[in-house]
């Protein structure tokens, strides 16, 4: 059976729409976050991905779903706004429409537009390395990063620090670790002092967006890791 992927809060709203879909042998799966949403996505293929935005504060993600999936991705509302149909459609979304009290009319409009994208080409790169913990979220080969609804500007040296220490919650990683998973075959060419230098840099941008940067934790003498996300 083919399925659909819901970002869905609310799951009384998610089972009348999934009800209608079974109708027609399409299975749903449901998660409550953008953050699921994108870890499902990189994962998977599906018939099609649905947010439901009344419910979703999604644009701050929308983008990085585009660029994990293919799929289509379709916005739905009950308060439409021209404004937010713009930007959506601009962040990689394939639709924004308002949603029906009726279901089977919203399987209708989404088969309709299945019909219309049928000649998409491409598939999605489910190689995508994705991961998140509480309100932390890493994809670490498009270098984005979040905590909560803001997004941190990283380099790759960044990125790969704060994907493999995430990776370890509330592990203790050695400065070799860290330096010999940040540069790999490379590490030979590193300077000593680049794993302090990137940590530093990071936890400081960690800082700035609103954040303690004593979520990494320093660790005299041994390394660094998070261990806790309050």
């Amino acid at each position: 059976m083919l399925n659909y992927l819901a970002i869905e809060k609310d799951e009384a709203v998610h089972n009348r729409e999934s009800a209608a879909w079974a109708l027609r042998s399409v299975g749903s799966v449901r998660v409550r976050t953008m953050n699921e949403g994108v870890k499902k996505a990189a994962a998977g293929k599906y018939l099609f991905i649905i947010i439901n935005s009344t419910n979703i504060n999604y644009l701050s993600k929308l983008r990085l779903l585009r660029e994990v999936t293919n799929d289509p991705i379709i916005i739905g509302t009950n308060k439409y706004s021209p404004m937010e149909h713009s930007k959506a459609l601009s962040m990689g979304a394939d639709s924004y429409a308002q949603i029906s009290d009726t279901p089977q009319e919203n399987v209708d409009s989404v088969l309709a537009l299945l019909g219309r994208l049928e000649e998409r080409s491409g598939k999605p790169n489910n190689a995508i390395k994705v991961i998140s913990y509480g309100d932390i979220l890493i994809a670490r080969e498009q270098r984005k990063a979040f905590i909560g609804e803001k997004e941190l500007s990283l380099n790759k040296d960044e990125t790969n620090i704060f994907y493999y220490l995430l990776c370890n919650y509330n592990r203790i990683l050695t400065y070799q670790q860290i330096f010999d998973f940040t540069r790999g075959e490379d590490s030979e060419r590193m300077p000593n002092n680049a794993v302090r230098s990137a940590m530093k840099r990071l936890r400081k941008k960690i800082e700035a967006a609103g954040f303690s940067k004593n979520l990494i934790e320093n660790v005299r003498g041994l390394g660094y890791r998070i261990a806790t996300l309050n």
